[in-house]
């Protein structure tokens, strides 16, 4: 009697799993591009960000989980008052985001974590964690053209390339809109 139990549960355990699994959208991969509009970073010198590219693919594990990656590439304009200069400066990177739907909706909250080159008088690279908040919009029938606003919280870890400081930590806040195409 004990050994049909068991086994009865481990039946329903293997069922229960593959019909997780099996629990996908209709249209699992979505492809984007958008721009990153203004925001302001936050380290020794306070900087405006400029405009910058996303580029993003994401497949559905279920209707509440996706994984993705991600490219960017940020340009911006820093202003020092303390040495009363300014200069453009450039970041790029790729990450790694998990994404949870509550409920399988169209809001979304996401964790990247990744790794960014930045250039400026001094190089820097280093570890990228970027927790992001946004909306999936899918108008019309489900599939085909998405719109995707979302807003970032970027934390730079990095390390100086040639600086007496050795290593500095940059936390920004950046929004971005998105459009791209669920199949």
């Amino acid at each position: 009697m004990m050994k049909q139990k068991i086994l009865v549960m481990m039946v329903l355990v293997v069922l229960g799993g593959t019909t997780v699994l099996m629990a996908q959208p209709e249209n699992p991969n979505t492809i984007t591009a958008g721009l990153a509009s203004m925001g302001v970073v936050f380290s020794d010198t306070t900087r405006l960000s400029g405009p910058g590219m996303v580029t993003a693919y994401e497949r559905a594990i279920t209707r509440s989980f996706s994984l993705g990656l991600e490219t960017f590439g940020d340009f911006s304009f820093e202003i020092n008052t303390y040495n009363n200069t300014a200069w453009f400066k450039g970041m790029a990177g790729a990450q790694t985001r998990v994404k949870w739907y509550p409920a399988g909706g169209p809001f979304f909250a996401d964790l990247g974590l990744g790794y960014a080159w930045e250039v400026t008088d001094v190089i820097r690279d280093g570890f990228l964690v970027s927790p992001e908040a946004g909306w999936k919009i899918d108008p019309g029938k489900p599939g085909g053209f998405v719109i995707i606003p979302a807003v970032t919280v970027p934390v730079f870890i990095g390390r100086d390339k040639g600086s007496a400081y050795g290593s500095s930590i940059d936390v920004g806040l950046h929004s971005t809109i998105s459009l791209g195409f669920a199949f």
